[in-house]
């Protein structure tokens, strides 16, 4: 069957914390399960990297870190950088489960971000842009699976209410039936829909992971001061 188009726009500004990467959480713990050292996060079968979340993360602080107007926590930034790289892996089963495929225009889509970074060093630019290019195929993949589910079951897929409403599904459904694994490092769950800091007590976590999890999942909105009182090696922007 042919790939519907995807309906993500094709200019949008590249910014992670602002677009795809602080989507609702898909992030799930399977907290029983030693992953092997220098791997942050197992998706089935397919690993994340510790090392490249890092070098992500890194990334990111140094193109968005400027335009911050408070400090982020830097492991929240980490898990935030997590978080999207799970979702691609959960986009890319989806993607095979409903023969769909990015769009015609997610090529164009990554060469605008590509040029609104191409001042930045190598390594920088690189790492930016995979995360964004994570972000976006994630947010592409799963419309596109929507549109297929709304067409087939004869619903608009036109209807924006409709639309999300089928993604969002999708995509829990995706983070349900996979087999997800999250090192302990990172202090993070996913509870009741949503990515917030793990306290089952049943792997230890730091007490920065736990508090940097609970900036992630909003729970420190309420204080501000948090991350002002962070070292500044901790903190990004702002």
């Amino acid at each position: 069957m042919s790939a519907p188009r995807s309906q993500v726009p094709a200019r949008r500004a590249a910014r992670l914390v602002r677009t795809g990467g602080l989507a609702a959480g898909v992030l799930v713990l399977s907290a029983g399960c030693a992953l092997r050292p220098g791997i942050a996060a197992q998706v089935d079968e397919e690993t994340i990297d510790s090392g490249r979340v890092d070098d992500i993360t890194a990334a990111v602080c140094e193109v968005e870190g400027p335009t911050y107007t408070s400090p982020l926590p830097l492991a929240a930034l980490k898990g935030l950088v997590l978080q999207t790289l799970v979702d691609e892996q959960l986009a890319a089963e989806v993607a095979e489960t409903y023969d769909v495929g990015p769009g015609s225009d997610f090529g164009d889509q990554q060469r605008e971000f590509a040029a609104q970074v191409a001042d930045q060093p190598e390594d920088v630019r690189d790492g930016y842009l995979a995360v964004l290019r994570a972000a976006s195929y994630a947010q592409a993949i799963f419309t596109a699976a929507a549109t297929e589910q709304l067409t087939s079951d004869g619903e608009d897929p036109a209807d924006p209410a409709a639309l999300e409403r089928t993604v969002q599904g999708i995509r829990a459904l995706a983070a349900r039936d996979a087999d997800i694994e999250i090192s302990p490092r990172f202090g993070l769950a996913y509870v009741d829909g949503r990515l917030t800091a793990d306290e089952s007590g049943s792997v230890p976590a730091s007490d920065s992971a736990i508090a940097a999890a609970a900036s992630l999942s909003g729970d420190q909105a309420a204080d501000p001061g948090y991350a002002a009182s962070l070292p500044a090696d901790q903190v990004c922007g702002g």
